[in-house]
């Protein structure tokens, strides 16, 4: 059952990386020559395929980056602090 879940995992990742790859293709950033960064339309499409997000700039609007911790974070902070002042 293992290898049948395996082989279902990479059929799924190699459909949608050609649905990336057709993406790209036909969108408007691949006409321009300055917006290739070495990258070819293989590995872009690779890399949109593990991740949607292209970079973390404040453009792609990575919201990690502009809204801070987590609650989950700011609760352990909070938990660590504790600690340390009963130490």
């Amino acid at each position: 059952m293992k290898n049948m879940k395996r082989s279902i995992r990479r059929h799924h990742y190699e459909r949608i990386k050609k649905n990336w790859k057709e993406r790209l293709r036909w969108s408007w950033y691949w006409d321009r020559l300055d917006a290739h960064d070495g990258f070819s339309l293989e590995t872009h499409a690779a890399m949109l395929t593990r991740t949607h997000t292209n970079c973390s700039c404040w453009m792609c609007c990575n919201e990690r980056e502009m809204e801070g911790p987590t609650l989950q974070e700011v609760r352990h902070y909070l938990s660590y602090d504790e600690y340390l002042m009963g130490l």
